[in-house]
């Protein structure tokens, strides 16, 4: 569950009116408030973007189609598949599952290169085997 930051300002609101009655004298800094919701930003940032790729590429071997699921984004990913001497053979961006026909590949191993936009990427290899 995350927390929102509106829902950050609403209790700093809540607090200070509840410690005002107490101490009616009381002066707060805005600009610290604000500061400590940036930072407070940027951390649940940080914190979701280090979130790992996962691919899963089934059935492996394969000789008609094969599924790929792609865990851990909510962005498309660029598939790039290689045969074994360096070809692209296919690219085109991807989104948390696809179905990939392999009938019309010849038997071999391929390299397959996911890569998210932010540059992490993860490599898979499949076997083609009819």
């Amino acid at each position: 569950m995350s927390i929102s930051a509106l829902q950050i300002y609403d209790a700093v609101y809540l607090a200070r009116t509840m410690y005002n009655l107490i101490e009616p004298t009381a002066a707060f800094d805005d600009d610290e408030i604000c500061n400590a919701l940036a930072s407070f930003k940027k951390e649940q940032a940080r914190k979701a973007k280090v979130q790992p790729l996962s691919v899963t590429v089934s059935p492996n071997p394969a000789s008609t189609e094969v599924d790929i699921v792609i865990k851990g984004t909510e962005e498309d990913v660029l598939l790039t598949m290689y045969n074994t001497m360096g070809q692209v053979v296919e690219q085109k961006n991807v989104n948390h599952y696809i179905e990939m026909q392999v009938s019309g590949l010849a038997n071999g191993v391929y390299t397959i290169v996911f890569t998210h936009k932010d540059g992490n990427s993860i490599t898979e290899r499949l076997i083609v085997n009819k």
